[in-house]
């Protein structure tokens, strides 16, 4: 069992088994479920790399982990997660041969237990690619085993609260992964059910529909990631930089659109942050101002609403025409990227959403 601890956190990995990690965060606990290929499950596997690597500045912590399946196949899960100060960002690989029959994919899920009071779904857009306002709803009025979300595609975020602080949920800038199996001509499932003390989110991600043959094997890989916070952080300082999403110049390649026969969405001038071309804008922002930082200074991203989109090219996949996906973490790796440059002269950054922003607070968004 590997261990890492933060001021606000504790991660522990194979606890309670080899195919787990636990995260306990103020007063929310996650557990993840394990990987089921057809009847294999990663329950039954034997432990394989264990690596945790530390940042220069110990602010940050990567933890490295694989198991192997010794049945059929023997197909592999690696996970690698980003462990910093109220975020945890994950990268799994379930990796099969070609020999493996794929009847049946479960990425597992994830078990969060406290004392939730509210819960939150953030949906894929209808229309355009603007985000529309999380829908909550009372969570004590439910009752056990009542099942909250019962779709073919993931929630792209879910929001638990306390009385006094919340914990997020998310899917990476990989949207069109989790519901690939459409692609493939199968079914997927994900479902959130209520338990005493919690959730039980699961993700089938691939299924077959009747009178269909199995798949071969394929490497599948997803992103997630969580964070976590008081329900009303206490005010920073104000920056001595900032960086105006809004009034921005983006080139008409990078901008979001909902349809790729559009050159354009209606709903949404602004930039897909997926699009390299989009974080070279930013990165350039900060490298031209870091001969001028002073220690404590805090720079600032504002008016920052995550879109969704899906233009293929903006995740170097020009060829597929349309993949659907959303770019909040590509704003969280941006976030991640910028304080770790910037933290070198003790300065931060900050990344603000507008004031009447349906994701205010969500994530690392302030």
């Amino acid at each position: 069992m590997i261990t890492a601890e933060c001021p606000d956190a504790f991660l522990s990995s194979d606890t309670p088994s080899v195919d787990s990690v636990t995260l306990k965060a103020c007063s929310f606990t996650m557990t993840t479920l394990p990987v089921e290929i057809g009847e294999l499950s990663e329950e039954s596997a034997l432990s394989g790399k264990r690596r945790l690597h530390h940042s220069e500045n110990g602010s940050e912590l990567t933890l490295e982990l694989s198991n192997t399946i010794p049945f059929g196949a023997e197909p592999e899960i690696t996970r690698r997660i980003h462990f910093s100060k109220g975020l945890m960002s994950v990268s799994m690989d379930m990796v099969m041969r070609n020999s493996c029959s794929l009847s049946a994919l479960s990425a597992g899920g994830v078990r969060i237990s406290g004392d939730i009071r509210r819960i939150g779904w953030i949906l894929p857009p209808k229309k355009g690619s603007s985000i529309t306002r999380p829908t909550h709803s009372d969570f004590s009025a439910s009752a056990e085993n009542e099942t909250l979300y019962d779709e073919s595609f993931p929630p792209l975020g879910m929001i638990l609260e306390s009385e006094t602080e919340r914990f997020d949920w998310m899917v990476g800038d990989d949207f069109w992964r989790w519901t690939n199996a459409g692609r493939l001509g199968g079914s997927s499932r994900f479902t959130v059910v209520k338990e005493k003390d919690g959730i039980l989110f699961r993700w089938k991600i691939f299924g077959l529909k009747p009178d269909m043959e199995a798949l071969p094997g394929r490497n599948w890989r997803l992103t997630w990631a969580v964070a976590w916070k008081p329900l009303k952080p206490a005010g920073g300082k104000a920056p001595v930089k900032s960086y105006d999403l809004t009034v921005c110049n983006w080139p008409t390649p990078t901008l979001a659109v909902s349809s790729v026969k559009k050159n354009r969405d209606e709903a949404a001038e602004r930039g897909c942050l997926c699009a390299a071309a989009t974080l070279n804008i930013l990165k350039k922002w900060i490298r031209s101002n870091l001969d001028s930082v002073k220690d404590g200074d805090v720079f600032a991203l504002t008016n920052v609403l995550p879109v969704y989109c899906v233009n293929a090219g903006h995740l170097d996949r020009a060829r597929m025409g349309s993949l659907p996906h959303w770019d909040m973490m590509s704003i969280l790796e941006f976030s991640r990227w910028a304080n770790r440059l910037l933290s070198k002269k003790g300065a931060s950054l900050e990344v603000l959403s507008p004031e009447k922003s349906p994701l205010r607070g969500f994530m690392i968004l302030d």
